[in-house]
């Protein structure tokens, strides 16, 4: 077991950098790791209300640190098919629904929209 008695001054010195970053000065530890998804909750502000996301990085860096796990791709999916079983696709700007149906908005967010409340047009 390894003990340490004060303060480390340095705790970069002897670090070994395997793959760079792209800023030379800050050591660069990897994307993350690729199981973690957001949600981004807009509120309503005012009379507008916003747009909220789920995101994943899945496979973006596969290339620099091997793909996402099974199960995070088969949540994601999972994920995805209950999002589009729950809302109804409406257009981003202009008429609710169009040619341009590229959102999905959830029943009660929609309510809002069709009584008067203004959609963000970025999250």
């Amino acid at each position: 077991m390894l003990e340490v008695d004060g303060t480390i001054e340095d705790p970069f010195s002897g670090w070994q950098e395997l793959k760079s970053g792209a800023e030379k000065d800050i050591p660069w530890f990897g994307p993350g790791h690729t199981a973690i998804f957001w949600f981004n909750v807009r509120q309503i502000e005012g009379d507008m209300i916003g747009m909220s996301s789920f995101e994943w990085i899945g496979n973006h860096y596969s290339s620099i640190d091997g793909p996402a796990p099974d199960a995070a791709k088969k949540w994601w999916a999972r994920l995805g098919r209950w999002i589009k079983k729950q809302s109804k696709r409406i257009q981003r700007r202009g008429e609710v629904f169009g040619d341009n149906n590229e959102i999905y908005s959830m029943e009660s967010a929609l309510q809002s929209i069709n009584g008067g409340c203004k959609r963000a047009f970025n999250p």
